[in-house]
């Protein structure tokens, strides 16, 4: 995980740097609604149980209304398909969800390449299962979490753009401890 996470955050650096060299028209419509797809990577704190969780994957599904060149505010909901949760090797655990997010994206520069930073909150529900031996039970909790996170738009045309993105999603209240962490691809429109 360390190593995709540099080669992602050294992608997003150069990005930084020669954004500014592409120039594009302005788009006429300030709003945006996109769907992605995404790998979640896990930061759950267990303790010394002994659990360990796989990555999971999900979807997004985000509508946008660029503020001006350089701000956006964003509604974001992702859906989480499930942490898979297991001890000695034997699966017996699994935490899935979703948390919904208001966020605001900064962009340094205009261009067809548009990198930008982007920070939120909101909350998540998750529900926790277990499913070993003769144990059958699930709890679902709910929370707030805080965002942060850096990614980059890329044009195709004056309406449509794909999206790289990488995020913390930092959990708070009921659901502490049970962070996560999203790289998500996708695809916007204005509208």
């Amino acid at each position: 995980m360390k190593k995709s996470f540099k080669s992602l955050l050294l992608s997003f650096c150069a990005i930084f740097v020669i954004s500014p060299c592409y120039a594009m028209e302005e788009t006429t419509s300030p709003w945006s609604f996109g769907v992605g797809g995404s790998n979640l990577h896990e930061n759950i704190d267990t303790g010394s149980n002994g659990i360990d969780f796989d990555e999971s994957v999900g979807f997004n599904v985000r509508l946008g209304y660029r503020v001006s060149d350089s701000l956006e505010a964003e509604i974001d909901y992702l859906y989480i398909d499930g942490f898979d949760g297991s001890v000695a090797g034997i699966e017996a655990f699994e935490l899935d969800g979703y948390a919904i997010t208001a966020n605001a994206k900064w962009y340094p520069s205009k261009g067809k390449v548009q990198p930008y930073c982007l920070v939120g909150a909101g909350f998540a529900d998750l529900t926790a299962s277990v499913d070993f031996l003769d144990t059958h039970d699930a709890e679902s909790d709910w929370g707030t979490v805080l965002r942060a996170g850096a990614g980059v738009d890329a044009y195709i045309s004056e309406k449509v753009f794909f999206f790289g993105e990488i995020s913390y999603y930092l959990t708070c209240g009921d659901i502490d401890d049970n962070d996560f962490m999203p790289m998500t691809i996708g695809v916007k429109r204005t509208f």
